[in-house]
């Protein structure tokens, strides 16, 4: 096979179109189009989802998007803390029991990923300072 460079841009670009400027998932921070959108000849699918973090019959409304990956992970860690999201609950106290048990769950493994992301700002920050010391001068660098 050819590389085919324009035709791999156009191919990026495209994707790239087929979602919101700000796409991403919301646990691991993917933004890469090629991975978001699944392409084909066909009809391009967005391969980031809604997750109803309690279920959508307990709250419909609370929702995050998130990619394919991301999604299994999060259905399959309610699944192993007894969190049915298949079935309606049949009471007011299943459903608190419900809600509390999966936004607990969605909360932890988002702090989760607001660690690792200032993990990766901090060592970024240590490698600027060391190579690039003026760069705290910058307007762009200061508070507002």
């Amino acid at each position: 096979m050819t590389p085919n460079p324009i035709g791999n841009d156009a191919r990026t670009a495209r994707r790239a179109r087929q979602l919101p400027t700000d796409a991403a998932c919301l646990t691991c921070g993917i933004t890469n189009p090629v991975v978001l959108i699944a392409g084909g000849r066909t009809k391009p699918v967005s391969l980031v989802e809604e997750h109803h973090i309690a279920g959508w019959q307990v709250d419909n409304d609370l929702v995050a998007a998130q990619c394919l990956n991301c999604h299994a992970i999060r259905h399959e860690q309610l699944r192993n803390l007894g969190v049915d999201l298949r079935h309606p609950t049949l009471t007011v106290l299943e459903q608190q029991h419900r809600w509390l048990t999966a936004v607990g769950e969605f909360q932890h493994d988002l702090g989760d990923s607001a660690q690792r992301q200032a993990t990766q700002l901090a060592a970024l920050l240590d490698a600027l300072d060391q190579d690039h010391a003026s760069w705290r001068e910058l307007p762009e660098a200061l508070p507002t």
